[in-house]
């Protein structure tokens, strides 16, 4: 009974391989891996169906950040002596790859290839031998060291079926990688930072103290991203002396801020030094790493106002119109005074009778008495 089945298993599987030699003629470098989907009819063992190849599977950049999408690319090497320092894989013809997190909430995965290849779809690679690839679009979902498991199912068919045991020949290759929080972090705080709360006065006057101040958030990631605030003037800006300000941030730590419930706030002193418009410029210098990659960038808010002259004391306002109505009241009395020299002395004038010898003025004499 054994050997009527044996005896039928090889009938099928020969006419099988007489099947694909054609194809085998089409590319001979690969010819021996087309019996591989289904063994030969003198194989000692189902075993022999299988050949070795090098698996190469890694992320398209160094750098896997939280949330952010990446490439993910599987390649198969066969047809070239295998190289130690890869993994090896037994493969057969048709071979199916899949890609999954060991932590299922760690990554999205979406195949961007079909989950089966055949060798016959290789590509020839410059230093020997073929390669075939699968890709996805990954994208990490939990910070620090994840792990993707890669795993290469051969299929082998015998009498039209798979032989199940060797699609599962291949131990799951794993591919860990270190997932960096802080670049979502600091686009956050970036974000944060457009949105800073500055308080100025709607005045200035010059020579005198004002209280600035600015206070913004950090979006929930003090623990990940550090922050400060700076005060500068503007390039066209009125002269002002500034006190209080500091440096950007050393490291992670918000050097010089006052930061309390993931907020950082800073305080200055401002004194105009000239009248003017005056132009701050308030700058959140938002500091993170991503890997080995310092993070850094500066967020400018500019806040305007006017400084003025400094007004009149409570005296100088009261003499401030005496002063300006002096001249006017100096000469209205000087015309007065004039006016009243002229009256005086027309009076004098019309009261006063004519002078000795000036004959033929004033009234005529009295005319002689009657005899």
């Amino acid at each position: 009974m054994n050997g009527e089945t044996r005896s039928s298993r090889s009938v099928r599987a020969g006419a099988v391989v007489a099947a694909v030699t054609l194809l085998a003629f089409a590319v001979p470098a690969v010819a021996p891996l087309y019996a591989q989907v289904y063994p030969p009819p003198d194989a000692d063992t189902i075993d022999e169906a299988l050949d070795e190849a090098n698996l190469d599977a890694r992320f398209a950049s160094d750098d896997v950040t939280q949330f952010e999408t990446v490439p993910f690319t599987a390649t198969l090497i066969y047809g070239t002596a295998t190289n130690p320092q890869l993994p090896t894989v037994q493969v057969s013809w048709s071979n199916e790859a899949t890609l999954t997190a060991q932590d299922e909430d760690a990554f999205v995965i979406l195949p961007t290839s079909p989950s089966r290849k055949f060798l016959s779809q290789g590509t020839r690679r410059p230093g020997g031998g073929l390669a075939v690839d699968w890709t996805w679009d990954v994208t990490p979902l939990l910070p620090g060291e994840q792990t993707l498991v890669v795993g290469i199912h051969p299929s082998v068919v015998v009498e039209g079926k798979q032989v199940p045991e060797l699609a599962d020949v291949n131990q799951p290759v794993e591919v860990t990688v270190d997932v960096n929080p802080v670049q979502r972090d600091f686009d956050d705080v970036v974000v944060a930072a457009n949105d800073m709360d500055t308080e100025l006065p709607d005045e200035m006057t010059v020579g005198e103290e004002h209280d600035v101040s600015a206070t913004m958030s950090l979006a929930g990631h003090a623990g990940t991203v550090a922050a400060d605030i700076s005060l500068t003037q503007g390039e066209t800006s009125a002269d002002v002396t500034i006190t209080g300000s500091s440096a950007a941030p050393q490291a992670m730590t918000p050097v010089g801020a006052v930061a309390a419930d993931d907020v950082v706030e800073r305080r200055w002193t401002v004194i105009p030094d000239e009248p003017g418009q005056v132009d701050l410029v308030f700058t959140a210098a938002v500091a993170g790493r991503a890997g080995d990659r310092a993070l850094q960038q500066d967020v400018p808010i500019v806040a305007t106002v006017r400084a003025v002259e400094p007004g009149d004391s409570f005296w100088e306002a009261l003499q401030r119109p005496v002063l300006y109505l002096a001249p006017f009241a100096a000469l209205a009395a000087t015309l007065v005074g004039l006016w009243a020299a002229w009256s005086k002395r027309k009076q004098a004038h019309a009261t006063a009778g004519p002078a000795a010898g000036d004959e033929g003025t004033g009234p005529p004499p009295p005319a002689d008495p009657a005899p």
